[in-house]
């Protein structure tokens, strides 16, 4: 008879992340006010839901971890709601969070009411809920604060700019940047060459536009210029792909054929006019050989694009072809 108790204790525990008699102790310890307990006690029930379809346990375990000011348990908690669909219990938790410090939970507040999604839409609560969050040093909390307010309170909305840029926000730094450029700020640049240097293809292109509009520009500053046209080019940010095409035209042919066909691609219509103009035979051009056929279709797709100027030219070499037959 012991052995086939002992057997089924075996079989039990086998379908359990802990002892039964452990399991135990934490009902008691959960029950009695240690946090530590409910936390373990919720996760040994999240961890087995496969056998145990019941979440009353575990939601009751997280609650009153998260009652005792356990911030991981209170993420759980919100997490159990969100699984059962109980969206007032859900945002309960997450204004706890929230009220707990965790930049987090007020960030995610904040886009909840911001979209509408699981609550009712509130711009101005989610606007509130963004600024708590930057105060806590969520970067793109700070970041959509000050989007919030761009339209509305310029002088607020650099502020939540400036505090995503400390906190490295590429997008942030741009904003800030295009504030500062507007006044002629002498931070200016010091901001957007941060921006570029954190990712942003826009804050790249921008350096470039600075040192290009230079008064009298040495050939330091083109060449630095025309850098920063590629770095924003190899960023993705198409217009200045044309950019970088347009500074090569004059020295590289082969490098500003490769950059005109990144923004053509991209359907820019002035990188496929760029091609179209590499091609033309009237041109003397090193490495590339003069091609009537693709310099049409290259100014066929740029006018298709948008480029009136590239629809005449088009014309205009066809007629001159029909001419010469």
């Amino acid at each position: 008879m012991k052995k086939i108790l002992l057997f089924a204790i075996s079989i039990i525990s086998s379908l359990y992340a802990i002892d039964p008699r452990e399991e135990l102790i934490l009902r008691y310890g959960c029950e009695a006010g240690n946090r530590d307990h409910c936390s373990r006690l919720g996760q040994v029930y999240i961890d087995e839901n496969e056998f145990r379809q019941n979440l009353e346990v575990p939601i009751t375990s997280f609650k009153k971890a998260c009652e005792a000011h356990s911030m991981l348990d209170c993420w759980k908690l919100a997490n159990l709601y969100a699984r059962i669909g109980n969206r007032e219990e859900a945002v309960k938790t997450l204004e706890k969070i929230c009220k707990m410090g965790g930049g987090d939970g007020c960030y995610l507040l904040g886009t909840l009411y911001d979209t509408g999604l699981k609550v009712v839409f509130n711009p101005d609560k989610a606007l509130a809920y963004y600024a708590q969050s930057c105060e806590l040093k969520h970067r793109e909390g700070c970041l959509d604060a000050g989007i919030g307010f761009f339209d509305t309170d310029i002088e607020v909305s650099e502020h939540f700019f400036s505090e995503s840029c400390k906190l490295n926000s590429a997008k942030g730094c741009f904003m800030l940047g295009t504030i500062l450029q507007k006044r002629n700020d002498p931070f200016t640049m010091e901001v957007l060459t941060k921006a570029c240097g954190l990712g942003n293809a826009m804050a790249c292109a921008s350096v470039a536009d600075i040192y290009k509009s230079i008064n009298e520009p040495s050939e330091r500053n083109l060449l630095t210029a025309r850098a920063y046209y590629v770095d924003s080019c190899n960023l993705d940010y198409y217009p200045a792909c044309v950019k970088a095409g347009n500074m090569y035209i004059l020295e590289n042919h082969r490098k500003a054929k490769i950059y005109f066909s990144r923004a053509c691609r991209a359907e820019i219509a002035e990188g496929c006019k760029g091609l179209a103009l590499l091609y033309l035979p009237t041109k003397i051009k090193s490495g590339i050989m003069p091609n009537e056929d693709k310099a049409i279709f290259y100014f066929k797709r740029a006018c298709e694009l948008g480029d009136r100027d590239s629809c005449k030219k088009k014309e205009e070499i066809i007629g001159i072809l029909r001419k010469n037959q």
